[in-house]
Formats: structure tokens, sequence, C-alpha cells
């Protein structure tokens, strides 16, 4: 964790109030705000995608709470005086909550524009979006002193698992339907 504290320390070195706000804007659309956004915006076109994307999140949340019990580690901001609480957070810190949110929501909003889109540039143009959202999101959280880099390492695998699981899921259902139809 001493090296983990270390790159936080990096990172708030040069901490200033217009880095705080963007971090914590940021910090919120990595958040349920940026999922309920996402979530809106999808159910428009497709209510099926939307609701596993849904289950997903709700899912992974939970999954992601019981874990943070479980493991029960202390903020960085709590564990070691150097490191500033620029943002209010709650819980534990292992894994990030909002690391696993953002991974959630970039992977769906992603797999959904692939799905709905044969243009090349919106396509490409979204992952490129997706990848940097969730990157400055995973930053964030360092940032503000909400989590260590092993937090957001750890919020990004139960992200990605969910997702696969879920995703999976879905695929398999959707094809028992369809298949039932005919």
């Amino acid at each position: 964790m001493e090296f983990e504290a270390k790159i936080i320390e990096f990172l708030q070195a040069g901490a200033c109030q217009e880095w705080t706000v963007f971090f914590r804007i940021i910090s919120l659309l990595g958040s349920w705000v940026g999922f309920l956004i996402a979530f809106i915006i999808i159910f428009m076109y497709s209510k099926r995608y939307a609701t596993i994307f849904g289950i997903t999140y709700g899912v992974g949340v939970g999954l992601n709470y019981i874990i943070k019990l479980i493991v029960a580690r202390a903020r960085p901001y709590e564990a070691f005086s150097d490191i500033q609480m620029l943002t209010s957070a709650l819980g534990n810190s292992f894994p990030s909550g909002h690391s696993v949110s953002v991974t959630i929501i970039a992977f769906f909003v992603t797999v959904f524009v692939f799905k709905k889109s044969q243009n090349k540039f919106i396509r490409y143009g979204t992952l490129i979006s997706m990848l940097l959202y969730a990157g400055l999101v995973f930053l964030s959280r360092m940032y503000l002193g909400a989590h260590y880099l092993t937090d957001v390492i750890a919020g990004i695998c139960v992200g990605l698992l969910m997702c696969m699981i879920c995703y999976i899921i879905y695929r398999k259902v959707r094809a028992l339907m369809i298949k039932e139809k005919v």
C-alpha cells in the first residue's frame, strides 16, 4: 500500500480547485448519474437491452458492496496523513464502486453502438470516448484520495466479470427466444 499511496500523493501534488472540481464531475458521471443517463438513452432504443444493462449494473453494484464489507479496506485518506480527502466517500475502499460502475456503463454503451451503427467513425469514436471516459473516472478516484490503484483495478475486474456473465446470459436467452418463435 505504501507504493500505492505514493501514486496518490503524486497525483495530488498538482491539486488545485479547478482540477478537483473537474475530477469530482468526472467521478459523478462514473456513478449512478452516468448509469441513469446511459440507461435512459438506451431504453429509448431497446427496452430489452436496457433491461440487461440495468440488471448487470444492479448485480455489479451489489457484488461490489458485498466485497467491500468482506475486505473492509480503509480509504487512502484514512490510512495516510499525506493524502487529502478531496471528495466525500462512504464505506470501504476495496474495490472501487465507481470503477465497477463506469466499466459496466462503457461496456454496454460500446456494445450497443456497435450493434446499432455500421458507421466506423461512430463505432470507433464511441469506443475511444468510452475508454477515455472510463480512464478519467479511474484516475479521478485516485486523485480525489478515495481509492488505491488496486481498488480501481479490482473494480474494473468486477465490472468486466459482470458484463461478461450477464451479456452471455442475455445472448443465450435471446437465442432461445428467437428459436422458440420459429
